[in-house]
């Protein structure tokens, strides 16, 4: 379990309900046959733990890469939810431990971590460099249908400890689900439903649909989307 073992899980927590709600690094709105290349378990220097899962997605030459958070800084997998006062899974964890169990059958947290050393893109360095990393290495190779959605999202600058927004956006993906290579949700596979009801409504209502999450800059800005692909959240 290795680096898995600081995680501390909540055993009230409510996660969130299904909802249906050249070539360009970012992804239109869809479902994706896809395949994990590699997945690992890192830490923030906040001390926060994410899943970063690598995809070779079905006729595309680029990689699909997102980092998935699992916890916050003191290694909780929930919060207070505001609204209903309920300890929710981060929508972050429960579609990392998603991933988890319908390429290995095992959660997230009982996967078995190994150190591998792989190379990583650095965008410092502008490289590629060889790092260690904790691998879930029951994962790699196994295929898995993504739900990705794309949106536009405020460019943000940190001005006295505060995210600001610039006026500028961005397109960004994210993974909103997972299903098993027939369309099957873990939801589903849990119910034991005969058909992948949840997959045909959100493609029904989502695909090819740009998500506008801007909430624009205090004042002016160009508007002017640029892309690019997930980011996680800064913790």
């Amino acid at each position: 379990m290795g680096i898995l073992n600081k995680i501390k899980v909540s055993k009230d927590a409510v996660a969130i309900p299904e909802r249906v709600g050249g070539e360009s690094f970012i992804l239109d709105t869809d479902m994706y046959k896809a395949k994990v290349v590699l997945a690992f378990i890192g830490e923030y220097a906040s001390g926060a733990l994410y899943l970063e899962a690598h995809f070779e997605i079905e006729g595309r030459k680029n990689k699909y890469v997102e980092k998935l958070l699992l916890t916050n800084k003191q290694h909780e997998t929930t919060y207070v939810n505001k609204k209903t006062g309920q300890n929710t899974l981060f929508a972050s964890f429960t579609t990392a431990d998603n991933l988890s169990l319908l390429t290995t059958g095992k959660g997230i947290l009982d996967q078995d971590v190994s150190k591998r050393t792989v190379k990583l893109y650095d965008y410092d360095a502008r490289e590629e460099r060889e790092k260690e990393v904790d691998a879930c290495m029951d994962m790699h190779g196994k295929p898995v249908n993504l739900l990705i959605r794309r949106t536009v999202e405020d460019k943000k600058t940190l001005v006295s400890g505060e995210w600001i927004a610039t006026g500028e956006t961005r397109f960004e993906n994210s993974i909103a689900n997972v299903a098993d290579e027939a369309g099957f949700t873990v939801n589903e596979i849990q119910q034991d439903l005969k058909e992948p009801l949840f997959t045909v409504a959100w493609l029904a209502k989502w695909q090819g649909v740009i998500t506008d999450n801007v909430m624009g800059a205090k004042a002016g800005g160009n508007t002017a989307a640029e892309p690019v692909q997930a980011k996680s959240v800064t913790i």
